[in-house]
């Protein structure tokens, strides 16, 4: 990664949690890899039924999971879409933030798993 690049993913509040456990480091790295994949599935099929509400849902039980790991740029996503209204969604930007955090996702998860394959 470039020095310039924004990180994708702090691991602080993670590191803090686990005291040095490791094993345990190592399981919370691996259950976030295995869960984001289902979330953004699960995302994508409440948007093709226009499960808006679903969709806010999903994402308002996740934030907390965002913020430990450290991924200010979804965090940001989440609270945008929290805030849009129900009733008039702008589908663009809609799609627009969606793509940014499935883009996010995938790229910490792939830095994550290479994290956890040197440490594991």
């Amino acid at each position: 990664m470039k020095n310039n690049e924004e990180r994708l993913y702090d691991l602080e509040d993670l590191l803090d949690a686990a005291a040095g456990d490791k094993v345990f480091i190592g399981k919370m790295i691996g259950n976030f890899i295995a869960e984001t994949g289902i979330v953004l599935q699960k995302i994508s099929i409440l948007r093709v039924g226009g499960d808006y509400a679903g969709i806010k849902a999903v994402l308002h039980k996740i934030k907390p999971t965002m913020k430990v790991m450290g991924i200010a740029t979804v965090v940001g996503i989440i609270e945008e879409i929290e805030e849009m209204n129900l009733l008039a969604m702008n589908e663009s930007r809609f799609s627009e933030l969606f793509l940014k955090m499935e883009k996010t996702l995938t790229l910490v998860n792939e830095e994550l798993g290479k994290l956890k394959s040197i440490s594991g």
